[in-house]
């Protein structure tokens, strides 16, 4: 049986594609200036090409253009023929070819044919995108998995579809800041972002921007749920935006009574067992009237970060209702307790798969992700402050996070924890920012209230 050329498989597939398009734009690289190769090269990858043959051609003009010489007829034409390429797509032909037909070139041509080439493109990559999904479903893989993959191949997707570069001079970043030169000269004291509760954090950090990977870890007890939802609670009961809490290990009531214990200053132990005296009862009464309505948002299910995704879209689009306030941030409590999206993966592929997909939502959302994170045992058997080290079994959040906290409280190592030196003694790290100082600062824990301030200096 005789092989059937490019066109013929497209054809028969039935796959998008802009034959004359994409013969128009070589055909228009290989008679205009350079600057329009150049304006091409900057738009289209040799994988937009629908034929094997254009894709060759457009390699060779790429690599032709890398080495300092015009591209032309003569030069793309030698340069394949030295690597037997013109020979095996029919000789000359293959570059005469691509500008039969080609119509007189206006302003706007090849940019209109170019646009063509990529949206034909796009549909071939969806098309490739569903077939994959289709056979690995019926191949027994797990609906998580297939989702998963799914999801980051639609992100790709849609990464690819503005690959433009996006060039701007200093003067220009400077105008497009909100609030101009004198905002970006003299901001807001501590920072532009969301203002966090306590000061030195909020001067160390200035704020959580949008697109951040905050980590708060620590190991168990040692406060890190109080962290992330004094957080949340600040951000949605002080700044007013929509904040979504994943309570992967707390239940939703134990939740409440924390922020009413921490907002009302009430023993959480004699509100969960009945003893509060009139006076706290009063204060429960009025903490509970300040948090009723806020927009915090909080689900106690199992999640894995494609599923995560999911829900926070649903949320916004709720909140586009007008009813509540737009999404502020995300808090996640806590990181290994996520859900793997594939069936099998070893813990280590899922916690990297897991970190790197937590920094691609912030990123999408345009909101900072708060993400709580449990320490294994070796700074506790070695009676030391926690340490990035510590983080070497999840080092991808190492990597992924714009800063990182850890939470430390002393009388947790000791087994007489009725030492009185000790009592309510914590100290935060900031071991990690991408933008600032790193430090440290002695804070105190207030165990009946689950809350930390900073320690009087």
């Amino acid at each position: 049986m005789e092989a059937m050329t490019g066109e013929e498989i497209i054809e028969r597939k039935g796959l998008p594609i802009a034959l004359d398009m994409e013969r128009f734009v070589l055909g228009a690289c290989l008679v205009s200036r350079m600057d329009v190769f150049e304006a091409v090269a900057a738009v289209l990858v040799p994988d937009d090409f629908g034929l094997t043959k254009h894709r060759t051609v457009y390699v060779a003009m790429l690599e032709v253009a890398a080495l300092g010489r015009d591209v032309d007829h003569a030069t793309v034409a030698g340069y394949m023929s030295d690597r037997e390429e013109l020979v095996k797509w029919g000789g000359m032909s293959v570059i005469l070819d691509l500008e039969e037909g080609m119509p007189s070139l206006m302003p706007g041509s090849v940019e209109s044919w170019v646009a063509d080439i990529r949206e034909k493109s796009a549909l071939r990559r969806i098309i490739g995108l569903c077939n994959t999904g289709i056979f690995q479903a019926v191949s027994g893989d797990s609906s998580d998995a297939v989702m998963a993959r799914l999801d980051r191949g639609i992100s790709g997707l849609s990464e690819s579809a503005d690959h433009e570069a996006n060039w701007r001079n200093p003067g220009e970043v400077i105008a497009e800041y909100p609030g101009g030169l004198q905002n970006f000269l003299c901001p807001t004291r501590g920072g532009t972002g969301l203002p966090l509760p306590w000061p030195w954090l909020q001067e160390q950090i200035c704020g959580l921007q949008p697109g951040d990977m905050f980590i708060v870890a620590g190991r168990p007890s040692h406060g890190k749920t109080v962290v992330g939802l004094d957080i949340a609670l600040h951000f949605a009961k002080e700044l007013g935006v929509s904040v979504p809490y994943f309570s992967l290990e707390m239940g939703s009531e134990s939740l409440v009574r924390r922020m009413i214990s921490s907002t009302g200053r009430v023993d959480g132990h004699r509100m969960r067992t009945g003893h509060l005296a009139e006076d706290e009862r009063h204060r429960a009464r009025a903490a509970v009237s300040k948090i009723a309505d806020i927009p915090l948002w909080i689900d106690y299910r199992q999640y894995n970060p494609l599923r995560m995704r999911m829900a926070i879209k649903r949320l916004i689009a709720k909140l586009k209702t007008g009813e509540h306030p737009p999404l502020g941030a995300v808090v996640i409590d806590h990181f290994h307790l996520l859900a793997k999206s594939h069936v099998g993966q070893d813990d280590r592929s899922a916690w990297v798969q897991a970190s790197h997909d937590m920094k691609r939502m912030a990123k999408e959302f345009q909101v900072p992700f708060v993400v709580l994170c449990q320490l294994g045992r070796k700074c506790e058997d070695e009676n030391r402050e926690p340490a990035l080290s510590d983080l070497a079994e999840t080092s991808a959040l190492e990597q992924d996070a714009d800063a990182i906290l850890f939470t430390h409280r002393p009388e947790m190592y000791v087994r007489n924890r009725s030492s009185d030196h000790l009592r309510g003694l914590a100290r935060w790290i900031l071991a990690k920012q991408r933008n600032g100082p790193t430090g440290a600062r002695d804070m105190v824990f207030l165990k009946e209230y689950q809350r930390f301030e900073e320690r009087a200096e």
